[in-house]
């Protein structure tokens, strides 16, 4: 592995100027150093903080303070907003004594989620207010319910669904 450009960069993390080495090749397969990787920046290693980058997601052998570490991962938080109105199937179903409802709201808004009997008589409502645009869970304990089949209605904005889940004993 030979040293292919050395130089010094701003290092905008610590706002310091650090020397750096650049080489030809990227990895190691049982300490045998292999070739570069086609259509990828040279292996770059930065005196005091630097890593080894072959995409914008991870830091392959990040350097710290002279320290190497593994694949560091940079997670991306920004979350993608559902384009449509979704209530999907509880999960599990049958359940007992708890269960997962998910659903997805395209715009943020008033938000009403209610559990009904067979017979349509308001069991509990789980959700009642403003909510955000994005996917949502919400848990329903039916500890205290009997057995049997129940619905679940969401209603958000312009938007309404429902689901059927069973109760099992």
């Amino acid at each position: 592995m030979g040293s292919k450009d050395t130089g010094s960069s701003h290092n905008e993390l610590t706002g310091s100027v650090l020397k750096y080495k650049s080489y030809d090749c990227f990895y190691r397969i049982d300490s045998t150093w292999c070739s570069e990787i086609p259509d990828s920046e040279p292996l770059k290693l930065t005196q005091g903080l630097g890593c080894i980058r072959t995409d914008l997601s991870h830091c392959y052998g990040a350097i710290i303070n002279g320290v190497t570490y593994g694949t560091v991962s940079v997670e991306d938080e920004t979350e993608i907003l559902p384009k449509h109105f979704s209530l999907s199937q509880n999960y599990p179903n049958p359940f007992n004594p708890e269960t997962v409802i998910r659903f997805a709201l395209p715009v943020a808004g008033y938000t009403k989620g209610v559990v009904y009997d067979v017979l349509g008589n308001e069991v509990t409502t789980l959700l009642n207010g403003d909510m955000s645009a994005g996917n949502h869970e919400v848990r329903f304990n039916a500890i205290d319910l009997s057995s049997g089949v129940y619905f679940f209605r969401l209603e958000s904005g312009n938007y309404s669904s429902a689901i059927k889940m069973v109760v099992g004993k």
